[in-house]
């Protein structure tokens, strides 16, 4: 172990000596990340980092010749090499990420693509401490022709999907920035779903990011996720319209439709349905409250979710960072958390 270590701190050195190596965030230069990301997960998806002038100001007026994703340190064991088919484009930032939308196109003033074909990662050995720059610990994106980018915030775009099997982790952060979520209540008829039906990540309850709530359900059922201002200090009693033991802990301002999805996990987890909700970018919902229930409509009759009494963050993302990330098929969503950390071979 002793001799490895030796030789990735020679080998980063050396890299560093050859060529400049910016990374971003700075201070996970030498340290690892609060947070955890894949390249490109089991299914083909498309990922945008928008990073602002402060982060990508060392890289002002320099060529980017590759692009690094150093391995993520809290997975220790050995890592088996895999690989990805990759398109990877370079460009201004349009907007900073405190104002990014959860659309590729809104982020970027224009993209160049840089890279299109394999990548690979290599095979790791068990890490001691935090894994370093060199070959071996990380993931090399070598760009068909030198980037250059003069002034302001970059965009990072990346759209692949996998090639080889293996998971291969890169470290990544999560901006402080959250909210808060307890549950209220209990699904009713909830058959072999579990005893909650319904979740939001409170990492997801930030002004000017997507909160993704989600509903464990009867496939093929129809269904509805309703928000209010606040919880109700009693449940509204729905037997009357046939829901028995269904209550209703929320006044509805709005109701989103969808439908619950067939069994992805096994029959007994039932299906998914979500709806991806995004929260303006407004300072007044700071610290706000929101009410979340679903009502679904299933053959055998009416039923609920548990209840989410939801508290937005008290302070907006301060990373100067964001995520547009989502399927190949799918609405992309804004994130502030799995923000790949960034190492930039530059001239």
């Amino acid at each position: 172990m002793l001799h490895r270590s030796f030789f990735v701190a020679s080998a980063c050195a050396a890299l560093l000596s050859a060529q400049g190596l910016v990374v971003v965030p700075a201070e996970c230069a030498a340290s690892d990340g609060n947070s955890q990301a894949t390249l490109i997960g089991h299914r083909p998806a498309r990922w945008q980092l928008v990073i602002d002038a402060a982060h990508a100001a060392p890289l002002h007026g320099r060529e980017i010749r590759a692009l690094l994703f150093r391995r993520d340190s809290r997975l220790t064991g050995a890592l088996a090499p895999s690989s990805w088919n990759l398109v990877v484009r370079l460009g201004p930032a349009a907007r900073e990420s405190a104002r990014a939308l959860p659309d590729y196109a809104a982020n970027a003033v224009s993209l160049s693509e840089v890279h299109r074909g394999p990548v690979a990662s290599p095979a790791s050995p068990s890490l001691v401490g935090t894994a370093n720059w060199a070959a071996s610990d990380t993931i090399r994106v070598d760009l068909a022709a030198p980037f250059r980018i003069a002034t302001g915030g970059l965009i990072v775009d990346v759209e692949g999907g996998p090639a080889g099997a293996a998971f291969w982790p890169i470290d990544a952060i999560e901006d402080a920035a959250s909210g808060a979520v307890t549950v209220v209540g209990s699904p009713c008829r909830p058959a072999t779903f579990g005893a909650q039906s319904a979740w939001v990540e409170r990492s997801e309850l930030v002004p000017g990011r997507t909160a993704t709530f989600e509903l464990r359900g009867e496939p093929g059922s129809a269904t509805w996720l309703l928000l209010g201002a606040q919880m109700l200090a009693t449940p509204i009693d729905l037997s009357p319209i046939g829901a028995a033991g269904c209550g209703l802990h929320l006044v509805p301002f709005t109701a989103l439709g969808a439908v619950v999805g067939a069994p992805d996990i096994a029959p007994e987890f039932g299906g998914r349905a979500w709806v991806d909700l995004h929260l303006p970018s407004d300072t007044d919902l700071l610290g706000a409250t929101l009410a979340a229930q679903w009502f679904e409509a299933r053959p055998s009759g009416f039923a609920t979710s548990n209840a989410l009494d939801c508290s937005l963050a008290a302070f907006p993302p301060s990373t100067g960072m964001a995520l547009v990330v989502g399927q190949i098929d799918g609405a992309p969503v804004l994130r502030s958390y799995g923000l790949p950390v960034i190492g930039f071979v530059t001239d």
